[in-house]
């Protein structure tokens, strides 16, 4: 993201206050959400979106999730995402690696979605992140796991051929043995 306007806490109120239908039943919500202006200063976020960052709505408020928690993906990542967000004005899905408050790296899969006003103006983001940890780490190990078998098929492939051929001498070798 090129620019960046600063949000003061006024302009953040008035916000909330124009939201605060939309997000009374967020905090029942398992998910990480958090709601941003159209320069992705964070004006909501809901419980789950402290206890998976580690930081209070207060220390968030105002800030971009790249200031706090994001930030640790590529950089055409975030410009792909921005492009869908901002010039396009349509819904962004993706995964993040993420990094807590307390330094622990987490993984999210991220929806975001633009809400436009009449004039089909971006007004909000709503970003809705289930935590996706436990999925990448089966994934990750899955494909390490998924290798290494098949590194030791062909390992035994050719000893089954080999294990066959010396039973077979071994055979011959004590019918020799008897003849003697």
């Amino acid at each position: 993201m090129a620019h960046r306007t600063p949000i003061t806490e006024e302009k953040i109120k008035a916000l909330r206050s124009e939201i605060s239908t939309l997000t009374e039943g967020f905090d029942m919500i398992a998910d990480h959400i958090v709601m941003t202006d159209p320069d992705a200063n964070i004006i909501y976020a809901n419980k789950a979106a402290e206890k998976h960052t580690g930081y209070t709505f207060a220390e968030m408020m105002g800030k971009t999730p790249g200031d706090l928690w994001g930030g640790r993906m590529p950089k055409d990542f975030y410009e792909h995402m921005w492009e869908q967000l901002k010039r396009f004005k349509v819904p962004y899905r993706g995964e993040v690696e993420n990094k807590n408050k307390d330094g622990y790296t987490y993984w999210q899969e991220v929806m975001i979605y633009p809400i436009l006003d009449e004039k089909s103006e971006v007004k909000f983001f709503v970003g809705v992140e289930p935590d996706a940890t436990l999925r990448k780490a089966f994934e990750i190990n899955r494909e390490k796991y998924v290798g290494e078998l098949e590194r030791l098929l062909k390992y035994m492939e050719g000893r089954e051929v080999k294990l066959k051929a010396l039973t077979e001498e071994v055979v011959q070798l004590r019918e020799r043995l008897r003849q003697m």
